[in-house]
């Protein structure tokens, strides 16, 4: 469901999402957790990157854009980290642990990606 969702959406963005039907089929066939948790972090870290590249463009953006910039960058956020969420609960749901919320709270919840929210509503 939400596949096809962010499926939808991500072209509307200029910037990558989270291939997240790519990570359930890592999920359900990587007998290895830390193996997710890597491949995940490193689709993470290259949001994070996309993000900050895409972030300096809109601060230095100082046209009647800016506003519409932002809040795109903000609901392209928005939607990467309910797929980041999403595909932790499944892994969790799906291993009967809660391995992904601890690694998830301390691998990737404190990263400009996911702490953005109230920045880029600011301008």
């Amino acid at each position: 469901k939400f596949g096809k969702e962010i499926e939808a959406v991500a072209p509307t963005f200029d910037l990558p999402c989270l291939p997240y039907r790519q990570m359930k089929k890592v999920l359900k066939h990587s007998q290895n957790q830390l193996h997710f948790f890597a491949v995940l972090k490193s689709c993470l870290q290259e949001l994070e990157l996309s993000f900050n590249v895409a972030l300096a463009d809109v601060i230095a953006a100082v046209d009647s854009a800016l506003a519409a910039e932002a809040c795109k960058l903000a609901s392209w956020v928005q939607l990467n980290c309910t797929a980041a969420r999403k595909i932790i609960k499944k892994h969790d749901k799906f291993h009967c642990n809660n391995e992904g919320a601890a690694w998830f709270a301390s691998e990737v919840a404190s990263s400009s990606l996911f702490n953005s929210s109230s920045m880029l509503h600011e301008l």
